[in-house]
């Protein structure tokens, strides 16, 4: 498996990626994006690739300027969760 995190902004223009073949590595890239771009006219994106398929799976997709942004009570952050909106993409508190 493949994985492959991506920050895209508006005309396709990707100015943040991450391949890699652990999903935590993925998972933490994913996480750092919606930190560090949350509010910004940007979405992240997951995909998965198996080797011998044609098209990658979307594991996950967030549009950063339109995401429902919360309040993290441990670390203050403010922006859209991860996790079904549950957990804070900064500190990884689940809320």
């Amino acid at each position: 498996m493949t994985y492959r995190v991506r920050l895209q902004w508006p005309g396709q223009r990707v100015t943040e990626k991450t391949t890699t073949e652990s999903k935590a590595v993925a998972d933490y890239a994913f996480c750092d994006l919606l930190s560090r771009y949350a509010g910004q006219d940007c979405a992240a994106s997951m995909t998965r690739r198996d080797g011998k398929k044609q098209r990658a799976d979307s594991l996950a997709y967030v549009d950063l300027s339109e995401a429902e942004p919360r309040t993290c009570r441990r670390c203050n952050y403010v922006g859209p969760f991860v996790d079904e909106g549950e957990t804070c993409p900064n500190c990884k508190l689940v809320q």
